[in-house]
């Protein structure tokens, strides 16, 4: 379960998104993890949030500077940057969830509690097992997820995927075999806001009906979703 003595919540604060952990602490650190970015105040317990949120607010200047300095990542350096430990910031649908690893000798699973992702794994869990877990974990989100996605875009754009797969890919988000009528998508699109999942699965729709990058492809996607450009940023955004 959950460690009692500490307590765990996100705020928002202009363009980021800061969790908050509350400890039994008599003052507030702010910290930003240079594995994926996430911003994170370590907090009293009884600290009133207007004084957590005023707190960040001061150091928004010193947070825009520190993550302009940052070093990019690819998607591939994102996800093999992961070492699953305790404390480590996933991310479901854009929003931010700490990692609780919980050893147990019943069955690996991985659970959502309040805003923690709780991963059960024997004592001599290995990181590659880990892993797994979590990337299994996340392919069965987008699963679920994705049919009702396709069963309202799909109508609409008078097109229709033969087949839907998910896998993990490199450094694409999706791809399309026009022939096969095929769509793959990215299991870590699990990881960002639902709007981009969206994005992505109207872009491979489209190929069905312009197979490649041409004007007419585009004018399709101004048609079908006018503010995919701006979807498209926020997805290639990290975290």
């Amino acid at each position: 379960m959950q460690n009692e003595s500490s307590q765990i919540n996100e705020i928002t604060i202009e363009e980021f998104t800061i969790l908050i952990e509350r400890k039994p602490i008599k003052n507030m650190y702010l910290r930003i993890f240079p594995d994926d970015g996430s911003i994170r105040i370590s907090a009293p317990l009884d600290m009133p949030e207007e004084t957590v949120a005023a707190f960040a607010q001061s150091r928004i200047t010193w947070i825009r500077n520190k993550k302009k300095k940052m070093p990019g990542t690819s998607l591939k350096q994102k996800v093999t940057a992961r070492r699953y430990l305790t404390g480590e910031t996933h991310y479901l649908w854009g929003h931010p969830l700490f990692l609780d690893v919980i050893t147990t000798n019943a069955k690996p699973n991985v659970e959502i509690y309040a805003n923690c992702i709780q991963l059960y794994v024997h004592p001599e869990s290995t990181l590659e097992q880990r892993k797994k877990l979590i990337t299994e974990w996340y392919r069965l989100q987008l699963k679920d997820m994705i049919p009702q996605i396709f069963s309202h875009w799909e109508p609409i754009m008078g097109v229709h995927a033969r087949e839907v797969h998910v896998k993990a890919m490199k450094t694409r988000w999706g791809t399309c075999n026009t022939d096969e009528q095929r769509i793959w998508l990215n299991l870590y699109l699990a990881q960002k806001p639902l709007k981009c999942v969206e994005y992505v699965i109207v872009h491979e729709l489209c190929h069905l009906i312009v197979p490649n990058h041409s004007k007419r492809f585009y004018y399709y996607m101004d048609l079908f979703l006018p503010d995919w450009k701006k979807r498209k940023e926020l997805l290639n955004q990290s975290p």
